[in-house]
């Protein structure tokens, strides 16, 4: 199955606005934020919402640029698939959590726990 350049920019946005979004949503109602740095930078949360969409814009460009050169090399694209699959986590760990989906949130963090290590 081939999946268009297209479709992974846009998995990617959208996993990047469901993350913020409901980091934002579950800060306000009461939930913490595990990874340290990013707690720090909730104090201020326009400043973390501006930082936040600067990251978004410069993997996005990374993705594009994968993308790209993975007309010359599959290692690439591979990349690039899993650069999407890998930002897809922490924003399903996010819903779970809020949708109070505990028995699979665990399976999502250390899934993403690990392939963030490698």
């Amino acid at each position: 199955m081939r999946v268009s350049n297209s479709l992974l920019i846009a998995l990617f946005l959208m996993a990047s606005l469901v993350d913020l979004t409901t980091t934002l949503y579950g800060i306000e109602i009461g939930f913490s934020e595990a990874n340290p740095v990013i707690a720090h930078r909730l104090d201020d949360v326009p400043s973390f919402v501006l930082s936040y969409m600067a990251y978004t814009l410069l993997g996005t460009a990374l993705l594009w640029f994968s993308l790209k050169m993975g007309q010359f090399s599959r290692a690439f694209k591979a990349f690039a698939l899993l650069f999407v699959l890998l930002k897809t986590f922490p924003a399903i760990n996010n819903v779970l959590l809020l949708a109070r989906v505990r028995h699979l949130s665990p399976v999502f963090t250390l899934a993403w726990k690990f392939l963030s290590s490698i």
